[in-house]
């Protein structure tokens, strides 16, 4: 970090021309035999400590420099709140009073006391290009070797912060390798840390020349630091790509600095962490306390001990990335240590872990073990090279929880040298994966692959694609921990047997005349269609994976169908994971497996402090306990049935849901009309403690028993449209589409609370369910309010996941409602959130408040799409609202409409061709990184460029976004992505309802009469390619395209001199890619993906962009 008492101008580094960069690979000499047994020690692109555990960094930095008063005040505070490690600024005296032996010695001991890993950094060199202050650095620290030597297992020495601020790698480079030099010859031995260049702000310094630092070290035991302010740490991409340069070095980086903004512009933090997290990489925010006045939004803590926290602070302890959330102990402070191999990391969470070690270490029980989701691909047994990824679903093997494999490709190769005869056993994330030893190809059993091995050595390269997750070689009969899957190990031959059929996560396999022509995971769902079956061939289903269970009664009636496509399956309610999907049939049994199921985003307020799960699932996806569920499909909606603890039974899906149409005496409802037969039925399952389920199959039309139109009659209104189902006093519902095709046509939901159970009206989720031609409101939530107060708010309602289509009613009730009236409106009540919900063409889209009198708090938008809506996005009153990462398209009257005391805060949200974006009338909106895109008319929101900075308004709630004790901003624990341009993207595969897939996620076996055809071996994809656009602002050129399933990387390439040069290329993870001060003229651009390891270079031309920068 700069000085905080006198900040030097950072230089901003600045690039010219078309750079050509290639990622290498390159291998990492073995550590010396005792580097453990005195200190962290590198392990590729790990840090180990003296146990021979991984060690991830995550802490703060402590200024004792300037503070040395409070210096251990502020590492008690640090620990307190979960840190592992601070990184404490010293002084050599150059700049500021010199830091005394004594001071060191106290700094070390009290870090040790408190369970902390101590980064020693001198301060006075920071923004220095002279080798004379980075001199004095070193030769201070050989003055006070004696404090660094004997704690190796303690200390990281950070030589000397942010020395070299000019971008200039190579003169960096040279300096630090003098450095280290001096420092291994003064005999101090301790793991050396070494900020990048460019005040710590140029990682390309690491990139091009980090290596050769590294390789100076005679102890090889050197990590390198980036400062991830405005210039490395700016947005998402910047954030992945330095992290992935530095480690493609082959070793290790850790963030020594970072914090939520600085000087010249915002960082993103929450990338820095969750990708971090992602990526086993350390972090260290700046600071604790301290800094300037002008940079006091750094300070991480109000006071020196940490008990109150700042914004900032608040989200990098309490984030869902934070510290508290992320951090472990070094082992060195629990007194643990590896019985016979220093570089095995802990492996407590095996059920074998008595008996086995990770890393590829060799214990007494003589079993080598490779975890790739904690090791990588370092080992001190198997000998790897190969990709990594995390992007290919999770694995549940023997208690452990395992997301990260090596990726079975062409260049991948595993070598080991047995000592003696013994078992090898490897997991995969394909049910059927395969892969050569020694060049004979062995076959799976559900995602397991055991084969016996002869002493000596061996190879395991790739055979079809496939990700390997877990190996361990068991020798001199020790058990390799199967458990019922050593029964399916393969023979070392080629041949299949009658049960092996090979896929892969992008083909479709034909077995038997079956082929599965679409399956996956989504949104705690899974799903698979084949073609070649009828609903009546299949008998049963079962699935297995993080959860497991099979489809019985009116399950296995309603959620197996035929379709268009094929025959369905559809098992709504399990946890994410992967799975597999066993579908027996009269021509046999069929599995397709390797189904990834994500998690469902829960955040927003309507799971705000609350875990006992909206509507009628938990919070992890399943039911909740003795849940009813009712299938309702348009030829049974009048034919269902309910019934209650007391007997009471009520028939017909209008009746069950309309509570306002009971008989409340004489035939009659409340209103005075014509009664249905609903008897209380909403009200009396939720005294039973009964969660409900709607199942919505297909295309479902309005049902007998809902409100009338423009009447009393059945609970409806004069100036109604009528055909409504107004649940009073109901508890843990949940209506739900299945698969792609559910919509709720002519009809609409309301959701309601009543003074006599003010308890209930709570707990409520609407998802997957398209409504169309819906003549009234589609989804309504209203509570009572009683003077000033709400007597029954309604309360944690999820609307998400659904899609609303404007109708065009022919004789509307009253003459603005021609166009239906609210498509999502909330009234009277609390804790709403509205997320991944697609709208189109609506006039009156979402209403918060029915009156300036109105009371409604705590309300979430986020992750919606407007497209080509006229108002209400929303019209809001008296609430306090957040919304954010949502798009508006072609809003025709306005956008964010708060009236009457409400206030939105608005961030990372999108405005393309919209009319009025914000339109404030008596309320407010705090508008922070919104993009607004050709828009016009009303702009009133108040831009900040500080996430932190309040704004006036009269709101209950008055900047609640800045206030932890009032929501989750300020800790972060939200998903929020800052990089708008992919929001669209994004949208297409998570909004909305589910599409249908056109590829297979997963692998398809089958046992049946007939043997099963082998298919051949992967080909390169020679047809399928991203499609690019670009838009070109002044001379910054933004290309975006389409995310390739399969896609390994990415690349973009230009054409000049008559061929096509490759500019750069990247990790999958992105799909946008900006070229700032472009060059002026007319140039070819072009995108290539990587699948199964090869480049498609089919029809460059063609697919070409041609961009203009004038």
């Amino acid at each position: 970090m700069v000085n905080t008492h006198s900040f030097p101008k950072l230089c901003k580094r600045t690039t010219a021309g078309l750079l050509s960069m290639l990622l290498v690979a390159m291998a990492i000499p073995k550590i010396p035999a005792d580097a453990s047994a005195n200190g962290f020690y590198v392990s590729g692109t790990s840090i180990k400590d003296a146990n021979g555990k991984d060690f991830v960094v995550r802490g703060v930095n402590i200024a004792h420099a300037w503070y040395s008063s409070y210096t251990e005040t502020s590492i008690k505070g640090a620990a307190a709140n979960g840190a592992n490690t601070v990184r404490v600024v010293v002084a050599d005296g150059k700049q500021w009073s010199k830091t005394s032996n004594s001071e060191l010695k106290d700094i070390v001991s009290t870090c040790k006391k408190n369970d902390l890993v101590c980064i020693l950094e001198v301060h006075d060199a920071t923004g220095s290009d002279n080798t004379s202050d980075l001199n004095a650095a070193v030769n201070y620290w050989i003055e006070n070797k004696d404090v660094l030597q004997g704690n190796e297992k303690y200390v990281i020495l950070n030589i000397a912060n942010e020395w070299y601020g000019s971008w200039n790698g190579s003169s960096w480079a040279e300096g630090n390798k003098t450095a280290v030099k001096n420092i291994r010859n003064a005999g101090i031995d301790n793991m050396i840390m070494i900020d990048c260049a460019g005040w710590g702000q140029y990682p390309d310094s690491i990139k091009d020349y980090g290596k050769s630092v590294f390789n100076a070290d005679s102890d090889k035991n050197t990590v390198f630091s980036i400062h991830m302010y405005e210039y490395a740490g700016g947005d998402s991409y910047t954030v992945k790509n330095n992290i992935d340069n530095a480690l493609g070095t082959g070793v290790p980086v850790v963030i020594g600095e970072f914090g939520g903004q600085h000087i010249n512009g915002d960082v993103d933090e929450a990338t820095i962490m969750s990708y971090c997290t992602q990526k086993n990489v350390g972090y260290l925010g700046w600071s604790w306390k301290g800094n300037s006045s002008d940079l006091s939004y750094l300070d991480i803590a109000n006071d020196w001990a940490g008990t109150s926290l700042t914004s900032w602070g608040n989200t990098l302890i309490n984030g869902s990335y934070g510290i508290k959330n992320t951090s472990k102990k070094c082992s060195v402070f629990s007194g643990s240590s590896s019985s016979s191999d220093s570089s095995s990391p802990d492996s407590s969470s095996s059920s074998d872990s008595s008996s086995k070690t990770e890393g590829g270490s060799q214990t007494s029980s003589d079993s080598y073990v490779q975890n790739f989701t904690t090791d990588g691909i370092s080992s001190s047994f198997f000998s790897i090279s190969g990709n990594l990824s995390t992007q290919n679903g999770t694995v549940y093997y023997n208690g452990l929880t395992l997301t990260r494999c090596l990726k079975m490709e062409s260049s991948t190769s595993i070598g080991f040298n047995a000592p003696s005869s013994g078992k090898l056993t490897l997991v995969f994330g394909e049910s059927n994966a395969t892969i050569k030893l020694d060049g004979s190809k062995l076959t799976a059993s559900n995602g397991i692959i055991t084969a016996d091995i002869s002493a000596g050595s061996h190879k395991l390269t790739k055979a079809d694609v496939s990700n390997l997750f877990y190996m361990s070689l068991s020798t001199s009969g020790s058990s390799s921990s199967q458990g019922s899957n050593d029964s399916n190990s393969q023979g070392s031959n080629d041949s299949q047997g009658s049960n092996d059929s090979q896929g892969n996560n992008n083909s479709n396999v034909d077995i038997n005349g079956v082929k599965a022509v679409s399956a996956g995971g989504w949104n705690e769902a899974l799903y698979v269609v084949f073609s070649g079956l009828k609903d009546s061939d299949i008998t049963g289903v079962s699935y297995s994976g993080a959860a497991s269970g099979s489809l019985t009664g009116d399950d296995l009636t309603y959620l197996v169908r035929d379709t268009s496509a094929g025959v369905r399956v559809d098992i709504p309610g399990v946890p994410a994971g992967t799975y597999s999907v066993t579908v027996t049939t009269s021509k046999g049994t069929i599995t397709q497996s390797g189904l990834s199921v994500n998690e469902q985003d829960r955040s927003g307020y309507a799971h705000y402090n609350y875990s006992s799960g909206v509507g009628a699932y938990t919070d992890n996806g399943t039911l909740k306990s003795n849940a009813k569920v009712i299938y309702v499909t348009n030829d049974n909606k009048d034919k269902v049935t309910v019934t209650s603890k007391d007997g009471t039974t009520v028939t017909g899906i209008g009746n069950i849901l309309n509570s306002v149409g009971q008989d409340v005496g004489s035939g009659k409802t409340a209103n005075g009309g014509k009664s249905n037969s609903n008897k209380g039925i909403i009200k009396k399952l939720a005294q039973d403690g009964t969660p409900l389920v709607i199942r919505i199959i297909g295309d479902v039309k309005a049902p007998s028993g809902l409100t009338a139109y423009n009447s009393v009659d059945y609970g409806g209104s004069v100036g109604d449209n009528g055909y409504m189902a107004r649940m009073k006093s109901g508890k843990d519902i949940t209506i739900e589409g299945i698969g792609t095709d559910a919509a709720i046509d002519g009809w609409g939901l309301h959701f309601m609370c009543e003074s006599s159970a003010p308890s209930l009206g709570k707990s409520f989720e609407v998802k997957n369910i398209a409504f169309k031609n819906v003549p009234e409101d589609c989804v309504g939530m209203e509570g009572v309010q009683e003077s000033s107060s709400l007597s029954a708010p309604v309360e944690r309602c999820w609307i998400h996941n659904c899609e609303f289509y404007a109708p065009s009613i022919s004789n509307p009730a009253e003459s603005d409602k021609a166009g239906g009236d609210g498509a999502c409106d909330f009234k009277r009540g609390q804790y709403f959130t509205n997320s991944y919900c697609y709208y189109q063409g609506y006039h009156k889209t979402n209403l918060v408040g029915a009156s300036d009198s109105n009371l409604q708090f705590h309300i979430t938008y986020h992750h919606n799409y407007w497209n080509k809506c006229e108002s209400r996005g929303p019209l809001a009153r008296q609430a306090n609202i957040h919304m954010y990462n949502n798009i508006f398209s072609g809003q025709t009257s306005y956008c964010m409409n708060p009236r009457a005391n409400a206030y939105i805060f608005s961030e990372y949200n999108i405005f393309d061709n919209c009319k009025n974006p914000m339109e404030v009338k008596l309320g407010a909106v705090k508008s922070y990184n919104d993009v607004f895109n050709n828009c016009k008319g009303s702009m009133d929101g108040t831009i900040v460029t500080d996430k932190s900075t309040k704004v006036n308004t009269n709101n209950k709630y008055a900047n609640f976004d800045t206030n932890s004790s009032l929501c989750y901003i300020p800790s972060g624990n939200y998903f929020l992505q800052t990089d708008t341009s992919k929001l669209s993207s994004y949208f297409d595969v998570y909004g909305g309802t589910l599409d249908e897939s056109k590829t297979v996620n997963g692998s398809t076996s089958t046992e049946g009469t007939q043997t099963p055809t082998q298919p051949e071996d992967p080909t390169p994809v020679t047809n399928v390619y991203p499609i690019a656009s670009a838009t070109v602002q002044g001379r910054t050129v933004t290309l975006s395209w389409n995310a390739l399933e399969g896609a390994e990387k990415y690349c973009i390439a230009y054409y000049s001199a008559g061929r096509w040069k490759i500019y750069t290329q990247f990790g999958a993870y992105q799909t946008t890619y900006t070229f700032k001060n472009a060059p002026i003229g007319t140039f070819k651009l072009v995108v290539g993906a990587k699948i199964n390891n090869e480049w498609n270079t089919n029809d460059l031309s063609k697919r070409a962009v041609t961009v203009t920068v004038k």
